[in-house]
């Protein structure tokens, strides 16, 4: 392996977790924290020199765009990926990437059938629906820990809109991407296979793992949460970036790079540019209010 991954010519490398979204916007910061306890709760939108812009009832101000706060998340996205991406510093990635791996791959042993099976469950596509469930249920209680009477809608608009943006994040990486690689479980022809060792139908492969598409979708759910929840669910969303994406690290079938450089370095520098801008709130509005006239008029 030369720097971040080398087969045969081809750079493998992996990116990083999007996590980081910590603080997203707002530039009155201590002000959202004693609005209702979200850590980075969204408000109504203030006007610039008087000057605000409204569309269909949803208001859109030269203020709500913390341009400095962006650049910062996005320096650290371009960082991050440089570090994985330019030598000498892609070679520590590489060395991350085989040094975890082999240490998870040692634990699957024919000794270790309970451990085997565990990991050949959570990779399963019901522990998928498992994890969302999770999702689910951290969105449930920010819901309920909402106090505004019109909780309801302004939940389901932000779940709606989090479903877009996840989808259009999923397209575009899709049709941007070009590179990839396999996953260390085919990169490494000695590799202990979980598949081998058990009858539970499993994932522990991926012909391209990069970058890491569930860790990717789990930190876009958190940065929503962090913008828009209370700090005690945001950092449990958080948490659950790490949790949920472990068991495809666990069984070789990601790199450990794919995750926290590949997924984390997209989350870091295009979230910003829909959370930390009136982009979100513009669209929470806007499904708020369509399904206010949908439930009216039915």
């Amino acid at each position: 392996m030369v720097g971040a991954h080398a087969v045969n010519g081809i750079h493998l490398g992996s990116l990083s977790i999007a996590s980081a979204q910590e603080t997203l916007c707002n530039t009155g910061l201590s002000n959202r924290l004693s609005n209702k306890g979200a850590w980075l709760h969204s408000s109504p939108t203030p006007t610039h020199h008087g000057i605000a812009i409204t569309l269909e009832g949803v208001n859109v101000s030269p203020d709500s765009i913390n341009l400095k706060r962006i650049l910062a998340f996005n320096l650290a996205g371009v960082l991050l990926l440089a570090s994985w991406a330019i030598w000498p510093l892609s070679t520590l990635w590489s060395a991350l990437d085989a040094r975890l791996f082999w240490l998870f791959n040692g634990w699957l042993t024919p000794e270790n059938m309970r451990w085997n099976q565990i990991l050949a469950l959570i990779n399963t596509r019901y522990f998928d629906v498992v994890s969302l469930g999770v999702l689910g249920l951290l969105f449930t209680m920010a819901i309920r820990a909402d106090r505004r009477t019109n909780r309801l809608f302004h939940w389901v608009a932000i779940g709606v809109v989090m479903l877009v943006v996840a989808g259009l994040v999923s397209v575009a990486i899709n049709e941007a991407i070009t590179y990839g690689h396999p996953s260390p479980t085919l990169y490494f022809e000695q590799a202990t296979r979980l598949t081998d060792l058990v009858t539970i139908p499993t994932k522990d492969e991926a012909g391209n793992s990069f970058p890491g598409d569930h860790g990717l979708m789990v930190m876009i759910f958190a940065a929503f949460m962090m913008r828009f929840a209370k700090r005690r669910l945001a950092l449990w969303s958080i948490a659950s970036v790490v949790l949920l994406s472990a068991p495809r690290i666990l069984v070789g079938a990601h790199w450990f790079s794919d995750v926290y450089v590949g997924a984390l370095s997209i989350a870091l520098l295009v979230l910003p540019w829909i959370l930390c801008t009136s982009v979100v709130s513009g669209m929470t509005q806007l499904a708020e209010k369509a399904m206010r006239l949908f439930f009216r008029g039915n």
